[in-house]
């Protein structure tokens, strides 16, 4: 509950902001995933998302750090907001941890008004430990869309681990959630949520994680 109320105030702030938007001026956002020593990490997936009353909208933007941990985002639309979310599988802060952390140094947010570059550093650590990766293949979602799942524990009001996928132009794709703590067999369950068409769809996860 405390994701999706965190979520529908930043669509709001998001949309009240695009409201002062004036002519077409785009910039750039670089994002760096470092460790806690500075060194880069690579292949970290960086997700930049402008959130609507749908969820994320066709602003939001996926990239993947390179060799120097760094990523940019282009043709970034100003006079609204963005927060930017780090994953990769054995890292932390998860993304369940960027949701439900109040910690500011946890939060990237962006509310960009010119042209003017700008910057965020991730700063990381390697420490998840006994942890794996769950997925859910689906079809039938908004075509391009960035959505949100999880996985949750089974009959335990217990908050989740979080995930965020593209589909595809067929909307079609793979939910893959990282860092779940392993697990015997109907531990949990894996779901995920197309708010634009009101459906989704959830699984009992049978087999165990380890």
């Amino acid at each position: 509950m405390f994701m999706f109320k965190k979520l529908f105030a930043a669509a709001v702030l998001g949309l009240a902001l695009a409201g002062g938007a004036g002519a077409a001026v785009t910039t750039t956002i670089k994002a760096h995933v470092q460790t806690q020593a500075g060194a880069p990490v690579v292949g970290a997936d960086v997700i930049m998302v402008n959130y609507g009353y749908n969820g994320p909208t066709s602003a939001t933007q996926w990239g993947q750090t390179d060799a120097q941990g760094d990523w940019t985002f282009t043709s970034v639309s100003t006079g609204t907001g963005y927060t930017l979310y780090f994953n990769k599988q054995g890292y932390s802060p998860t993304i369940r941890d960027q949701f439900n952390n109040p910690d500011p140094s946890l939060q990237h947010n962006f509310w960009p008004w010119d042209a003017t570059p700008l910057y965020s550093t991730f700063t990381v650590a390697n420490d998840q430990t006994e942890v794996g990766q769950v997925q859910l293949p689906f079809t039938g979602a908004t075509v391009n869309k960035v959505l949100f799942g999880s996985v949750n524990y089974n009959n335990i009001p217990e908050p989740g681990f979080f995930g965020m996928v593209q589909a595809d132009p067929s909307g079609a794709g793979t939910l893959t959630v990282d860092n779940v703590p392993y697990a015997e067999a109907n531990t949990y369950n894996i779901g995920i949520y197309d708010p634009e068409q009101n459906r989704g769809i959830n699984r009992n996860i049978s087999t165990g994680l380890n």
